[in-house]
Formats: structure tokens, C-alpha cells, sequence
């Protein structure tokens, strides 16, 4: 059985990862951004930005993941199915 206080730990952990990590990739976007133009030629120059707001894009949609998880487990007692196999091995291994 999960332990509420150890599912609640792990959801705020990790809203708290994912958000770090999108604060990370958005300066380093912003960077990118302020660097233009950077002088490399095309392709360069593009992909770079290309890259960086890929990056940018993908850990907000982890953080944005995370937040959900956190309210759907507030709201509802759901607990996301990551931690239920983290649970499961946690098990096993014991």
C-alpha cells in the first residue's frame, strides 16, 4: 500500500525537478534569443533557436505534466501510474 505522505513527497518533488528544469531551458532560450543575430550562418543559426525552444517547449510540458498530477491527486486521490511502479519494485526489491 502507498503511504499518502511518501506519494506526496514524490509529486511535489518532482513539480518541483520539472519546474527547475524549465527555468533552466527558458534562460537558456532567452540567451539564445538575445544572441541573434549570432553571426553563424544558416542552417546554424536556426537550428540553434530551433533546439533551444524544443528544449524550452518539452520541459514546460514536463512541468505542466507534473502540476496536474499534483492537483489530480489533491483533488481526486489519483496517483500517477510512475509511482505505482515505483512502488511495485520498491516492493520487489525488499
Amino acid at each position: 500500500m502507498l503511504d499518502i505522505h511518501v506519494v506526496e513527497v514524490l509529486l511535489i518533488e518532482e513539480v518541483n525537478r520539472t519546474q527547475s528544469e524549465y527555468q533552466r531551458t527558458k534562460k537558456t532560450f532567452a540567451s539564445v534569443m538575445a544572441d541573434i543575430p549570432s553571426g553563424l550562418p544558416r542552417p546554424d543559426g536556426q537550428e540553434r533557436i530551433r533546439i533551444a525552444g524544443k528544449a524550452n517547449s518539452h520541459a514546460l510540458d514536463a512541468w505542466v505534466k507534473a502540476l496536474e498530477e499534483l492537483n489530480q491527486y489533491c483533488l481526486k486521490g489519483s496517483v500517477p501510474e510512475w509511482i505505482i511502479r515505483k512502488s511495485e519494485l520498491a516492493g520487489r526489491a525488499s
